[in-house]
């Protein structure tokens, strides 16, 4: 007969006793228990296709894998439909899932930026107080037979003439909006300012635009193709 290892070998006709029985049967019991408990202790996760998969306690969904980043199924990014980003970086699923803000609905919104504030940019732009002076700074123009003014380009414009010169009639008008120039000669020499066939309405001719005189052009835009300017003394 052959034995068994781990059972107690009895005779043909043997009756165990239940004492015998309940002792043998206790300790199969316990190696098994044993066994589980070694096998769960050192498993490895379930795996599909050589990577690891990660559940939510909850839902029981996959929601990563050992090869993937977060929120990645069997190599795919999940999609939103389906509870996921749709995405596999953090910028990208941010900005794949933010709600746009407008008038009537909170969301994100972006700051604006010094080009946007004086081009007027349209959007749901945030303008900020840092932001805001930037713009405001003096850009110079650049001196030129015909100066040339674009509307988006300043809020605030320079000009240092060096001879007589003429302002051009300005481009990207926006109207019912302001520009300023302020405009001074470079040496002792007198100069003389004339401006394009759009402004409108009492244009000043500005002259002694030497180097100790500084004016200031105040010019408001009312239609694109109508400037009404007003000249200043802003240092004798």
């Amino acid at each position: 007969m052959t034995t068994i290892t781990g059972h107690t070998t009895r005779a043909p006709g043997t009756v165990l006793t239940a004492a015998i029985y309940n002792a043998d049967h206790n300790t199969h019991v316990a190696n098994a228990q044993a066994l589980n408990a070694d096998k769960l202790e050192g498993a490895t996760p379930p795996t599909v296709d050589g990577a690891y998969a990660v559940f939510d306690g909850t839902s029981g969904a996959a929601i990563r894998q050992s090869t993937s980043t977060p929120y990645v199924i069997n190599g795919t990014d999940v999609s939103i439909a389906d509870g996921g980003t749709g995405a596999s970086t953090a910028a990208t699923a941010f900005s794949n899932l933010k709600q746009v803000a407008s008038d009537t609905a909170t969301g994100v919104v972006e700051h604006a930026t010094v080009a946007e504030i004086r081009a007027a940019a349209t959007g749901n732009l945030v303008i900020t107080a840092a932001i805001l002076e930037t713009a405001a700074a003096f850009v110079a123009l650049t001196d030129a037979a015909t100066v040339a003014v674009d509307w988006d380009a300043a809020i605030n414009f320079s000009l240092t003439v060096t001879a007589n010169r003429i302002i051009g009639n300005p481009t990207n008008g926006q109207i019912g909006t302001a520009r300023r120039i302020l405009v001074q000669g470079n040496d002792a020499t007198d100069r003389t300012l004339t401006f394009g066939a759009n402004f409108l309405g009492g244009v000043p001719t500005i002259i002694d635009m030497d180097n100790n005189k500084w004016y200031m052009l105040d010019i408001v835009c009312i239609t694109t193709s109508h400037f009404k300017v007003t000249a200043v003394v802003a240092k004798t």
